[in-house]
């Protein structure tokens, strides 16, 4: 039955589907289409890739993002180790366990 609907709905695809007459136009148009300009567009996209990456080098980007980092992380390290609730944090830790436990005691052995 469903290879019967298949070959149907195929049929009626190939039914529907239509070509479009071309007098050449199609060809004339893809023919002139500017393919040398992009290859001196990549041409300059390379020549500013290369001089970013040789300013960045040059300037120490990796050094500057790397501090720049390392200072986020100790400042956000250092304002949630004053912001800690013990409280919350015991809470958050028991139900971590209560799901630890459940998920033991429920695998079938």
């Amino acid at each position: 039955m469903k290879d019967n609907n298949d070959e149907l709905v195929a049929r009626f695809l190939q039914s529907r589907c239509k070509e479009i007459e071309d007098n050449g136009f199609s060809e004339r148009v893809i023919r002139n289409l500017p393919e040398r300009r992009l290859d001196i567009s990549r041409i300059l996209n390379f020549i500013c890739f290369a001089i970013c990456a040789f300013l960045f080098i040059k300037f120490d980007g990796f050094i500057i993002i790397f501090e720049f980092v390392s200072e986020l992380f100790a400042a956000k390290s250092h304002i949630l180790s004053q912001d800690i609730n013990y409280n919350s944090l015991f809470i958050a830790f028991g139900v971590l366990l209560c799901i630890g436990i459940e998920r033991i005691c429920s695998l079938k052995w």
